[in-house]
């Protein structure tokens, strides 16, 4: 039996993260998710594995080669355009000789299939998706199946009152090839909002079959964060057997790291190989630390994740945060709750704070110093007051930025800041939501290489607080 693993979407739940890492090689535990998908794949019996790429498509092809380093053989599906998770399979039919596994990149699970495709074989299915109990089901398809496991009744992502079951689509599939006889090759075409239903309508033999286990989807940030916490609480037994070693309890280190014995820790913890960690430095419970990272002196991290070759300087703090590779955190920053924090360019170009002690100035009802603002630029202050009253203005930071880089680096910030964007239109500024009434303003200069970022909101007691939210995001980032 054969296997495909969907590798080809953006992750833009996980932006700006999957900006320049794609998802499939977002880590777990300092290994990426498709590496993880790959032997999971492997202990079911499969070996030769097709993997549909699109974003970043050639990182993905780099990291995994042909997979005989996990004992596999892997080919590669390259999709011009993106065709759904469905709509990719249509370039598999040369691959495709017989019944075959489908898994999303983006779970992680310990499921043994072994029984599910027994069941498929001898139901005559078509299609089986593998399903679970899931208490909070809304976030997931859900199905209705009848004693003999073929499904009646699918709804995908269901509000709360029209929940009917607790059994959730996880993305895995036992597909016979004569479902390739349903997907379109000329347009998208996705397994929940479109094969499925399609299935039902014809007649087709479309089956669930209910397994228990460890499954979770990874493709949110809490649900980021909790893949970690879970492998690192003990009744997943994960660590043990991955060559790291207990340096204290609950604290596992791989090899080739230094640590300064006035380094504190409290697990479960988990630290990459060559990381050297400074003095007075607190690493607390849930922390998971990437390969060659360096954390400097009176630091602390506490239920956060660090990808490789993140530097800390000097007296600063992460908390509840994901941290991508090569970040370089400010001396005396500050990142807590989730922050978004985006990875270095190979190009190792610098985007840096002018300075990132200085304090915040606040304006409000009075005349603004518009030295800065270039007058004469398209982008000044002044033509902005012309479009939209406001009541308080906060100058937040002036960030250096290479003139090629300008449009892009402004799109990582948006994306880095906000859930949602509006009215996006560099040549005017930018106009985005916080929330109801709160806006930021990005202003992209021609002339010089920097960006200087504005906020707009409804009292000087909110513009204050988005001013600190902003000030952190932005202080943190070294490179696009």
């Amino acid at each position: 039996m054969k296997g495909v693993i969907l590798a080809g979407g953006k992750g833009s739940r996980m932006s700006p993260l999957t900006l320049l890492t794609p998802k499939p090689l977002v880590p777990i535990m300092n290994i990426p998710v498709i590496d993880l998908c790959i032997t999971w794949l492997k202990s079911q019996g499969v070996t030769e594995i097709a993997i549909t790429i699109h974003h970043l498509a050639t990182k993905i092809q780099k990291h995994c080669g042909d997979g005989s380093k996990y004992g596999v053989r892997l080919v590669y599906f390259f999709e011009k355009t993106p065709m759904g998770t469905a709509g990719g399979l249509q370039a598999l039919r040369e691959f495709i000789d017989g019944t075959f596994i489908v898994i999303s990149s983006d779970v992680v699970n310990r499921f043994d299939l072994h029984h599910a495709v027994t069941f498929h074989q001898e139901s005559g299915s078509d299609l089986t998706i593998i399903t679970t109990p899931l208490a909070d089901p809304e976030h997931y398809g859900i199905v209705i199946k009848d004693k003999k496991g073929r499904i009646r009744y699918f709804l995908e992502k269901p509000p709360k009152h029209l929940i009917f079951s607790d059994q959730i689509n996880t993305g895995i599939y036992i597909v016979e090839p004569s479902i390739l006889n349903y997907i379109p090759s000329d347009r998208q075409f996705d397994f929940s909002h479109d094969l499925f239903p399609l299935l039902l309508q014809e007649n087709a033999a479309l089956h669930s079959f209910t397994l228990e286990g460890y499954w979770i989807d990874i493709g949110q940030f809490h649900t980021y964060h909790q893949v970690h916490r879970d492998y690192l609480s003990p009744f997943l037994n994960w660590i043990g057997t991955r060559g790291y070693k207990e340096f204290k309890k609950g604290v596992w280190v791989g090899p080739n790291c230094v640590i300064d014995p006035l380094c504190r820790f409290e697990g479960p913890v988990l630290i990459g190989e060559g990381c050297h960690l400074g003095s007075n430095t607190f690493i607390g419970p849930n922390t998971v630390i990437g390969n060659n990272c360096l954390i400097d002196s009176d630091c602390f991290i506490e239920d956060s994740i660090l990808w490789d070759g993140v530097r800390m300087n000097k007296d600063s703090q992460i908390v509840n945060c994901v941290i991508a590779a090569f970040v370089v955190v400010e001396e005396g920053s500050s990142m807590i709750n989730n922050r978004k924090v985006f990875e270095e360019k190979v190009s190792q170009c610098k985007i840096e704070c002018e300075d990132s002690t200085n304090p915040v100035h606040f304006f409000e009802n009075e005349a603004m110093n518009v030295a800065e603002d270039k007058l004469s630029s398209e982008y000044s202050m002044e033509k902005l007051e012309t479009k939209i009253p406001f009541d308080a203005i906060v100058t937040i930071t002036k960030v250096h930025c290479p003139p090629k880089l300008k449009s892009r680096m402004v799109r990582i910030l948006i994306e880095s800041m906000l859930d949602k964007t509006v009215n996006i239109n560099i040549k005017e500024g930018m106009q985005l939501y916080f929330s109801h009434n709160r806006w930021v303003y990005i202003f992209p200069y021609e002339t010089e290489e920097c960006i200087t970022i504005y906020t707009h909101a409804e009292s000087i007691e909110v513009a204050r607080a988005m001013a600190y939210e902003c000030r952190n995001q932005i202080m943190i980032y070294q490179g696009v």
